[in-house]
This record gives structure tokens, sequence and C-alpha cells, in this order.
């Protein structure tokens, strides 16, 4: 985020330069903590919110810090090569009562 730019208009501004994607934000889903490196226990803290594109038939254009990128289903997600923290924090995607998300459909 920038100096003085509030949050939901930091993460629309990062989400469009890493993805070219327009979002609308939602809600918080989840707040973490962590530690970025294990020699220097300090501990960071993340904050993840429920999205949801505003043009769903914008394409995806990834910023040159980024090769790849891979649309995934709820039901699929876990044959990925993933951390167990992605893991679970894609568990707690599927069960917040904000996410309408009809399992038999994807």
């Amino acid at each position: 985020m920038e100096t003085g730019e509030d949050i939901a208009s930091g993460l629309k501004r990062e989400i469009k330069e890493e993805s070219g994607l327009d979002v609308d934000v939602l809600r918080p889903l989840k707040v973490v903590s962590y530690y970025l490196d294990p020699e220097n226990p300090r501990e960071s803290y993340g904050v993840f919110y429920i999205c949801k594109q505003k043009d769903e038939s914008q394409e995806v254009s990834i910023s040159n810090e980024h090769s790849d990128y891979k649309w995934v289903s709820f039901n699929n997600f876990s044959q990925l090569k993933i951390t167990d923290f992605l893991k679970n924090l894609i568990e707690d995607i599927k069960r917040h009562p904000l996410v309408e998300i009809d399992l038999n459909k994807i």
C-alpha cells in the first residue's frame, strides 16, 4: 500500500497492477499472522479480503512480476502443489458465510 492510501483503494490498485482486473472489495475474510524469515522472528500480519470481479468478461493480464497464472475450481485446487497455509485459506473461503458457492457448478 502507498502512504495514506485506504485499504480498499490499495487492494483494488494492487489487483489491477498484478492481474489487470477491476474488482469490488467486499469484506475482510481472514486475518493471519506469520513469520517471513525464520532467522528474523519478526511477526507479520496479512488480511485477506473477498473481492468480486466487476466484469467477468475482462481478461487477465499479468504483470512482469509473474510468469503464469491459472484459474482453478474449488474442487480441483487440492491437486496443486501449494502450501498447507494456502490449502487452509481456500478451505476457509469455501466455508465462509459471505461466499456463495455452488460446488456442483464448478
